[in-house]
């Protein structure tokens, strides 16, 4: 949904903007795969996760539904939760848009020839 106030963007974090979720073939063994890692979770950070899946159903049906069915992205959010929590609850445009100026600021000042595409272009014929 957009809004006039702010430019026709979206500013909702990214959990609020999940529409709908996976259908679940073991909601009960998703939901004890995630238990399983908030357990493991330093409470700061099993907390906040607890608190989006909860309050944001559809943003908990995509973790279940990554938990029961996605090992590689499972194993991916489990390698860190604090960065979890940033990504759902950040505003993903701005965001987004944030990581590709540091990606291209990290390659402008990085040395060598091949830094921000400076590598020198074969002569031509």
């Amino acid at each position: 949904m957009t809004s006039p106030a702010t430019g026709g963007a979206d500013r909702r974090p990214l959990a609020v903007r999940v529409a709908a979720g996976p259908k679940l073939f073991a909601p009960a063994e998703a939901a004890r795969r995630l238990e399983g890692w908030w357990g493991d979770l330093p409470p700061e950070e099993a907390q906040p996760l607890r608190e989006i899946a909860e309050t944001m159903p559809q943003a908990g049906a995509i973790l279940a539904g990554i938990a029961e069915a996605s090992p590689y992205l499972f194993d991916l959010i489990r390698a860190d939760g604090g960065r979890l929590i940033r990504l759902l609850q950040c505003e993903p445009d701005s965001h987004l848009a944030a990581l590709i100026a540091k990606a291209v600021a990290d390659v402008a000042a990085a040395p060598g020839p091949r830094a921000a595409g400076r590598r020198p272009l074969p002569k031509r014929q």
